[in-house]
């Protein structure tokens, strides 16, 4: 075959291929400086390297600050509740039961006194001990209490209305010694005075409302600063991640380890904040469910108990046999003793409430005696019991009841010590970890950057 064929041939077979092997044996063909203009992979540059340590750094200084701030609010708010909010609760219900003891103390004494009789010395002395206690217990639910207004007026109408209630306690108890016509009615002043719908037990439910939902603002002090410090160590630890992947596809190295260490600290930290907090909430619950819904529910039972003791004097005192307590009050006070008998905890709190149990019922014979002398228009003899063994009996009830706050109010405050003491180091561990995070993770960037220069 001539020359002139063959090459007519080749041209034929070269046209014949497909277009991209033609493009492939061309880009075969380049000269080896063609190919060092045209890297086979691109490699990475500082700036980027310097912009992921940068965001990753900026995130830790934003969850450090608002994990600082959210710790410090929470401990604000903790030493509130351990100095005035929990304080305040429990010395407010201190208040109502000094008021109740008052009250009751006081018509004993006045049914005492009836006809030129002898006074009750002993119920004179409880009557006079309630009411000193009082004004030492307004000044200490003052001091407590800060700024609030309403609380502030409410405390201040107390205040007055236990001036007046000590006046015309005083009016009836000479009215009555002397008999001077209108002593029944002074009496009724008294009780109103502090029982009534505007009276001072009405008036420290207002202190008691606003107080609780003081505490419940304490408790919940500081949530959203937490959850937004958690989100951002979340971003951050996914930025993290992110960075470590990225890191391993552009140096090909399996770990960063300043990159991992920086990723262990922040979850401490989130570990950390979750735990404390969670285990503070706890705490502040146990404080409010166990310690003082107790008080609180051992003052309403002192309040009824008194209240019974009360209307059963009044209805000796005039004399009224359709006067005596009605089935419903001795129900709620039942009820309430059983709701105590299920809220005890603890052996010591479970004996107390079994011996005040018993206490009130030794009363209730007492009083069913009372009642039977009162249905008979024998009133004298009422008298007669409600100045011996009634009052004895009531005695006990009120002193078993007044020790089982005093439990209530150790438990309360061994919760609210232990809540505060779950943010203990916490506020350095708010700096120090987010700091020793930023730091391990530039130093993990920092040798992939030096590898440029």
């Amino acid at each position: 075959m001539t020359n002139v064929a063959k090459g007519e041939t080749k041209t034929k077979e070269r046209r014949a291929k497909p277009r991209k092997e033609r493009a492939k044996l061309k880009k075969n063909r380049a000269t080896p400086e063609e190919k060092l203009v045209k890297p086979k992979k691109q490699r990475a540059t500082p700036t980027i390297l310097y912009t992921w340590a940068g965001a990753i750094v900026a995130l830790l200084v934003v969850s450090a600050a608002l994990s600082f701030l959210a710790v410090q609010t929470m401990s604000s708010a903790g030493e509130r509740i351990a100095e005035s909010t929990g304080p305040v609760l429990i010395t407010t219900q201190g208040l109502v039961s000094s008021i109740a003891e008052a009250d009751a103390a006081n018509t004993a004494v006045f049914l005492s006194g009836i006809d030129g009789g002898n006074e009750d010395v002993e119920q004179r002395r409880l009557y006079e001990s309630a009411v000193a206690r009082a004004p030492a217990q307004i000044e200490d639910i003052s001091a407590g209490i800060g700024d609030d207004t309403a609380t502030h007026d409410a405390l201040k109408l107390i205040a007055q209305q236990l001036v007046q209630y000590a006046g015309v306690v005083e009016q009836a108890r000479v009215s009555n010694i002397n008999d001077i016509d209108g002593a029944n009615e002074l009496l009724a002043d008294s009780l109103d005075l502090t029982g009534g719908t505007e009276g001072i037990l009405a008036n420290a439910n207002v202190v008691t409302a606003r107080t609780e939902a003081q505490f419940d603002d304490d408790s919940s002090a500081g949530f959203l600063l937490l959850v937004g410090a958690i989100a951002v160590l979340v971003v951050t630890l996914i930025v993290l991640v992110m960075g470590q992947m990225n890191l391993r596809k552009l140096t090909n190295r399996l770990i960063n380890f300043g990159l991992v260490a920086a990723s262990i600290s922040v979850v401490a930290l989130i570990a950390w904040l979750a735990i404390a907090t969670f285990g503070r909430s706890a705490d502040l619950g146990t404080a409010e469910n166990e310690g003082f819904a107790d008080i609180s529910l051992s003052a309403e039972l002192q309040t009824a108990a008194f209240n019974y003791k009360t209307q059963e004097t009044n209805a000796i005192i005039r004399e009224d046999t359709g006067g005596l307590p009605e089935p419903a009050l001795l129900d709620d006070i039942d009820r309430q003793l059983g709701r105590l008998t299920d809220n005890a905890d603890t052996a010591r709190e479970r004996a107390q409430v079994e011996a005040l149990v018993e206490r009130w019922n030794r009363y209730l014979l007492s009083s069913g005696v009372i009642a039977q002398r009162v249905r008979s228009s024998n009133f004298d003899e009422a008298r007669n019991v409600v100045g011996g063994e009634g009052n004895q009996n009531f005695n006990g009830f009120n002193t078993t009841a007044e020790a089982l706050v005093l439990t209530n109010e150790d438990q309360f405050n061994a919760a609210v010590t232990n809540a505060t003491s779950r943010l203990d180091w916490l506020n350095f561990a708010t700096i120090l970890l987010p700091a020793l995070a930023a730091l391990l993770a530039w130093l993990g960037y920092r040798p992939r950057i030096n590898e440029y220069f």
